[in-house]
Formats: C-alpha cells, structure tokens, sequence
C-alpha cells in the first residue's frame, strides 16, 4: 500500500471513529439503558478518545516532519483543525495527568462534543463553505458590529420605556439584551414581551427591521458561495 492510499484510510478511520464518538456520547445520555451496556458505551468512549489523542500526535509529527523551523512545526498545532483537535483530547489528558476529579467536570466533559467539528476536515463541502466565509469575513464581521450596535441602542430604549410598568422582566439594560436578541432575530420566545403601547411599538419595528438584517449575511453567503461554485 503507498502513502497515497495510507493516507486516504486513515482519514477514512478518522471520520469513522468520529461518528461512533458522537453516536456513543448521544447514547451515553440515555440512563434507561442497561447498567451493562452503558458500561460498555463508557469504555468504547474511553478508548476512542486515546485514539483521537494517537492521532494528534500523529498529525503532529507528520507535521514536524515537513521540516525543522518553527513555522512548520506550529502549523497544524496552532491551525483550526489542530486546536480542536487539542481540545477534543483534553477530557482524556488533564485527568490521566491531574487526577480522576476533574473528569466529572461538566464543562470538561463538553469538550468532547467538539468531536463532530472534525468532521469538517473529511467533508470538501464544509471545506469550501469555510472558504466561502472567510472571503467575507470583513463584511460579516461589519453586519455583526452593525447587529450588536442596535442591540444595544434598543436595549437602552426599551428598558426606559418598560422598566416602571415591568421591574421584574426590564430589571436592567443588560437583562433586556435578551429580549432585542430574540425580537430582532425574529425569534420571539414570549417570555419577555413589552405591555406599553410605545413598547409593542417599539418592538413591532425592531421585529421589521431584524427581517432585513438578519437577511444580509445569509445574501452574503450565498452571493459568495455561488461565486465560488462558478469559479
């Protein structure tokens, strides 16, 4: 078998073991299952996290391999794949070197959710729709400060507006970010909502106006997705 083809199955092995990790993490939640096969899911979820930490350093070396400077060596480790990949390993290194208490970390435990990113690297369609983002990335960013600006303008406005008629749900500026988020997505949970005539105002028009910005970067992205199909 040549590199070309070592290569290929071991990506193939990768992405596989990705699915199953996800699959087993999603079975491990449901604590009606047998005693016993949840034990055997526990230990699959053990084992294929040494093996995501066998192959960063795998990758890592293969990497290192590529030359002796200091640019090759960092360029997987400090690249988007190869910090969550970092980060998928760590529910599996930190305790193997600082004790078994901190694999009941909850916060540590979601790092493993990380895994499904991986994915990305196997998919030439995610690929090129990270392409696709990055070739916008200033306007994105500029329609993202746009959004939190008004958010916050709003924010300001609707609490003056509803905090004497609602104290408990417009308690403070901050606490009404939550309600410009939802009303200017379009979301509209309900559960904080304006009872002023110049609130439900208020709102009508922010809820029409998050019509428009929420429709910019989806043409965005598709204006550039579609430019990159082309090309």
């Amino acid at each position: 078998m040549n590199r070309d083809n070592l290569t290929l199955w071991l990506e193939r092995l990768s992405m596989f073991a990705v699915i199953l990790s996800v699959a087993v993490i999603i079975l491990l939640t449901v604590q009606s299952l047998a005693p016993r096969l949840l034990a055997v899911l526990a230990g699959a979820d053990a084992a294929l996290g040494w093996f995501f930490v066998a192959e960063y350093v795998t990758r890592l070396g293969a990497t290192q391999a590529h030359g002796p400077s200091t640019k090759e060596a960092s360029s997987y480790a400090f690249s988007f794949f190869g910090v969550i990949d970092l980060l998928t390993i760590l529910p599996v290194l930190l305790p193997f070197f600082f004790g078994s208490g901190l694999a009941s970390l909850k916060a540590l435990r979601m790092f493993r959710l990380l895994r499904v990113l991986k994915l990305v690297r196997h998919n030439q369609s995610m690929l090129r729709l990270g392409k696709v983002i990055a070739s916008i990335r200033p306007a994105l960013a500029t329609t993202f400060f746009m959004t939190m600006l008004i958010v916050v303008i709003t924010s300001i406005f609707m609490f003056q507006i509803e905090h004497e008629a609602q104290p408990e749900a417009f308690p403070n500026v901050i606490a009404t970010f939550w309600w410009a988020i939802t009303t200017l997505t379009t979301v509209g949970y309900g559960d904080v909502y304006p009872v002023t005539v110049a609130g439900k105002v208020f709102s009508a028009l922010l809820s029409l106006l998050g019509i428009g910005i929420v429709a910019i970067p989806t043409g965005l992205i598709s204006a550039a997705y579609v430019q990159e199909l082309e090309e």
